[in-house]
């Protein structure tokens, strides 16, 4: 249905977004390493 298709595409947004937090984090936690 068309609000699966939603909730679908709205989780995959969330997820990528904590990727990219994620991503940064581990960056400024390699900065913060050396």
């Amino acid at each position: 249905s068309n609000v699966m298709k939603r909730v679908h595409q709205e989780a995959e947004a969330q997820v990528k977004a904590v990727k990219e937090v994620t991503a940064e984090v581990e960056v400024q936690d390699g900065k913060g390493a050396q």
